[in-house]
């Protein structure tokens, strides 16, 4: 942090980051309607604002269940292979331990909501698991629920 910045200016950028990778990302997913297309698009956009993380987005597809779609980061294959039976969903709720831990890392589980409705999930496996980490990919999910709804 620069010394004339405050804490509530870095923030500020972190928010205006995720605002504009989510915007991007839903401008690259207008045109298709293809699942792995947009879980592709969405996992990279989430990425670049969280380097050293590794990004897995489910929707749902089935009422009680989220599939994986795409994952993208260092441990890819890892979390796709530790976390492809899904998250179980139970309503509007994701079932308690939505996801097996993974060795070294922990995870954030931001719930994807549209119109009050649970459409899917974004999950991001880190080392560090920082309030910054948190704040951007819920910023992220807020805004990029509404173009998934459409695929879910």
């Amino acid at each position: 942090m620069e010394p004339h910045e405050t804490h509530a200016t870095v923030e500020d950028h972190a928010a205006r980051d995720a605002l504009a990778a989510a915007l991007t990302a839903t401008s690259a997913m207008a045109g298709s309607l293809e699942c792995a297309t947009a879980g592709r698009t969405t996992t990279r956009a989430l990425r670049r604002l969280l380097p050293g993380t590794t990004v897995a987005l489910f929707l749902r597809r089935e009422p009680h269940r989220l599939d994986l779609v795409d994952a993208a980061g260092p441990h890819a294959r890892i979390l796709q292979s530790a976390w492809q039976a899904g998250i179980a969903v139970h309503g509007q709720r994701l079932r308690a331990r939505a996801l097996p831990p993974l060795l070294g890392r922990t995870h954030l589980v931001v719930p994807l909501r549209a119109r009050r409705r649970l459409i899917g999930v974004l999950a991001v496996a880190s080392t560090s698991g920082t309030e910054r980490e948190r704040r951007i990919a819920r910023t992220f999910a807020r805004r990029i629920a509404s173009p998934l709804a459409r695929l879910a």
